[in-house]
């Protein structure tokens, strides 16, 4: 071996043994009480605890939902690795409740079950929650410890030890829990990673808790380590080691080593999901022939010690899930009945105690079979069952599937607007028809006539119809709660039905592969969706009848159709930029301004002259007709409610500058005055796309010389701000213009299957 090679692997020990110390991965128990005089909250809580404390541990922070602001729990985010879950902050909020109320009263006794639509991330969910136990429980925080007996050998010690050889003894105060391995002769793990606080007797563990409380140490009851008790197993050993010591309970605990674990779903730590099979989940078997056992002191020979193994004593100490739940038959799903209410196992020849958060999956279509069973009132008490619907929000279904063509086309550029022309279609599937008679008389007919396009809107950014007035535009929004609300706990609840993301992933794919598209992009999406709705007999959701445009999977491809286009203008008209975006605000801040003076009768400096001049009405009512506002609105009465808003996103928003969320605040009014400015540049901009799609032909160079200019920086803004590559970006104008060109592309043809 080279000398290089030995300085590394040197290295690498030194490295590892200064690791290990500082680790506290083994303490004695007088180690170990030390940590719990220190933070005995961290070191005595329950899973439940445990868990709850995990998603507190990553945090919070605030994000857009339907009808206003919601929490969401970094720990979806899977910065730590693992797929993301979108969306899905209610769903999220959901289980955050249960896991905290059982920690407030110390008993998990309900099964968590996740129940929707296949692909709806119910497993994605449940796999970030044991990611983030995983990544909790390798912090300082999150330390989890279990321990080990150790038993000596005599050779290496000596006598004087007393353990086995009659004598008395003589180690007070001192400890087997750091022995080298050549001087131990045999070690007993505990299988359900029992507390070693619960080797104190429990009059002690009382005191102990006490003076943590009196020392302000507790912020919650940790009263689970005064009622729970040592396994089995470990109780056997306890107590015989008790009567060898003649109740000296330190010398007992000498033979204690604690050890630091960490929770893990690949070596099924703490972290365990059940498949659906039908074996039970814990089994227990007797050790008298094991190798170690053969080691143990002479006095422990004697003892029945039972090893106890399955997926239940893996996730001990954390959690657990159980996938489909409901594929399992009732019969073998019966044990949880008692192992939720009562969290034990029943075993051969004795009780084990649990202590985890227990989840489950399951399909929606078994959650509607099951409840029809006879068994299913027993069941239901037992459960918390967390619907989990599909995404309703564009721009957060948006981004499932950026991130999947993100990863499953590695280094293959994606065209703008791909990802957005699944999520569009997706999202639009989903959408149930409100039923106008439900709401109050004066919103019936706004109701009635909001298309499934302009409900998408509401939900994903509170846009609403251009033709609603303002006073309607209000009425509508303060409305959306109550419409995310309407078929809540119904058999078709808003997000049940609809195109999976699942399903989605197979298009993306096709459309990436579809020969014609350098870069895939919305208008292989489109083809693909074409294809996918021609036979209707393949998913459920496309043989929902339609209703007032609602369900109508082949009009959705229509509604994507035209969203591509105008996107697809609207990023050709940004990159000429007859206005730039910087424009955009610098005259919607203008008008702020000259506003915000004109209602409250001030002067406003000039910002070329520098005097003071009075608002300027000119500016105003000429920004106001890009607005396009109601032809029997005041102009005043519009400027008023404008502040007003301006004041109330402010007061909501305390440190954020209104001056950089104009865009945020009254997205409505950007878009009408960008298609009104649009509007009158069309026919440049159509010369301006034609000198782009004659760049390096011979025909470019007899353009003038202005033209030339303009589609040069057009294209360079295409193809670097805007994310379009040279060749996406010329399929974009000419899909474009054959939609100009020609009739809207006719639907697909409908089938038999129809």
């Amino acid at each position: 071996m080279s000398a290089d090679m030995n300085e590394t692997i040197a290295s690498i020990r030194d490295s590892a043994q200064e690791e290990f110390r500082h680790s506290g991965r083994l303490l004695s128990f007088a180690e170990y009480l030390v940590e719990v005089d220190a933070h005995p909250y961290e070191r005595l809580r329950s899973a439940a605890q445990y868990c709850a404390d995990m998603f507190e541990h990553f945090g919070t922070y605030t994000v857009d939902g339907i009808g206003g602001a919601t929490q969401r729990l970094r720990v979806f985010d899977a910065s730590g690795g693992g797929t993301p879950v979108f969306g899905q902050e209610e769903v999220h909020g959901q289980i955050l409740r249960h896991v905290r109320a059982f920690a407030d009263t110390g008993r998990p006794d309900k099964l968590i079950v996740l129940s929707g639509p296949n692909g709806s991330s119910k497993s994605s969910i449940i796999d970030l929650i044991f990611r983030g136990l995983e990544d909790y429980s390798a912090s300082t925080e999150g330390a989890l410890y279990r321990f080990n007996w150790i038993f000596p050998d005599r050779k290496a010690l000596g006598d004087t030890i007393g353990f086995g050889g009659g004598g008395q003894h003589s180690g007070a105060g001192r400890s087997f829990a750091h022995l080298e391995q050549r001087e131990i002769r045999a070690k007993v793990g505990c299988e359900l990673k029992d507390n070693p606080f619960l080797l104190l007797p429990r009059p002690v563990r009382e005191q102990v808790l006490q003076r943590a409380h009196e020392a302000g140490l507790l912020p919650r009851s940790v009263h689970f380590v005064l009622e729970d008790d040592l396994c089995a197993k470990c109780r056997a050993i306890y107590e015989s080691l008790m009567d060898d010591y003649s109740g000296d309970w330190a010398a007992v605990v000498e033979h204690v080593q604690v050890q630091r674990y960490g929770i893990s779903r690949r070596y099924r730590q703490g972290a365990v999901t059940i498949e659906p099979q039908g074996n039970v989940d814990a089994s227990a078997h007797q050790v008298t022939a094991d190798h170690n056992l053969a080691n143990l002191p002479t006095s422990l020979h004697n003892l029945r010690l039972v090893e106890v193994s399955g997926d239940l004593v893996d996730a001990n100490g954390g959690a657990i899930e159980y996938s489909d739940l409901l594929k399992r038959s009732i019969e073998v799903n019966k044990y949880l009945l008692t192992t939720c209410e009562k969290r034990t196992i029943s075993l051969s020849s004795f009780m084990a105690h649990l202590n985890l958060v227990m989840f489950a999956t399951t399909n929606e279509k078994q959650l509607e079979q099951f409840k029809g069973d006879r068994n299913f009132t027993s069941f239901k008490a037992r459960m918390e069952i967390v619907p989990t619907p599909y995404l309703l929000e564009l721009s957060k279904e948006e981004k499932i599937y950026a991130w999947m063509l993100e990863h499953s086309a590695p280094g293959r550029h994606i065209a703008p607007g791909t990802a957005r022309a699944a999520a569009l279609w997706s999202v639009l599937t989903r959408l149930n028809r409100p039923n106008a008679e439900s709401y109050e008389k004066s919103l019936r007919r706004i109701i009635g006539r909001l298309s499934p396009l302009e409900k998408l809107r509401l939900y994903d950014s509170g846009e609403t119809p251009n033709s609603l007035s303002r006073e309607e535009s209000r009425a509508l929004l303060a409305a959306i709660p109550q419409l995310r609300e309407e078929y809540r706990g119904s058999p078709h609840y808003e997000g049940r039905h609809g195109a999976s993301p699942r399903e989605m992933r197979g298009v993306l794919a096709q459309a990436l592969a579809r020969s014609g598209f350098s870069c895939g992009g919305p208008a292989a999406v489109l083809e693909e969706i074409r294809e996918l709705v021609r036979d209707r007999s393949l998913y459920d959701f496309l043989q929902i009848e339609s209703s007032g445009g609602y369900h109508d999977p082949i009009e959705f491809v229509e509604a994507v159709y035209r969203d591509a286009l105008d996107r697809i203008e609207q990023d050709i008209m940004d990159a000429i930029g007859f206005v730039s975006e910087e424009e955009y605000d610098r005259r919607f801040d203008r008008y702020f301004e000259h506003v915000k003076a004109a209602t409250q009768v001030e002067k406003i400096s000039n910002p070329t002259t520098g005097q003071e001049e009075s608002p300027d009405e000119t500016l105003m009512t000429g920004m106001e007709s890009l607005f396009d506002l109601d032809s029997d609105q005041e102009p005043m009465e519009f400027r008023r409610e404008f502040l007003l808003r301006v004041g109330g996103w402010a007061h909501g928003n305390p440190d954020r500058d209104v001056r950089s969320h104009y865009r945020e605040i009254f997205p409505e009014l950007f878009r009408k005055m960008k298609e009104q400015i649009f509007e009158s540049h069309r026919a440049r901009a159509r010369q301006v796309e034609s000198a782009i799609l004659e760049r390096g032909d011979e025909g470019f160079a007899r353009l003038p010389a202005g033209d030339r200019l303009v589609a040069e920086e057009a294209e360079r803004r295409l193809t670097g701000e805007m994310g379009y590559c040279e060749r996406c970006a010329r399929e974009a104008i000419v899909f474009l213009r054959r939609a100009r060109d020609r009739e809207p592309e006719p639907k697909p043809k409908k089938t038999k299957a129809d």
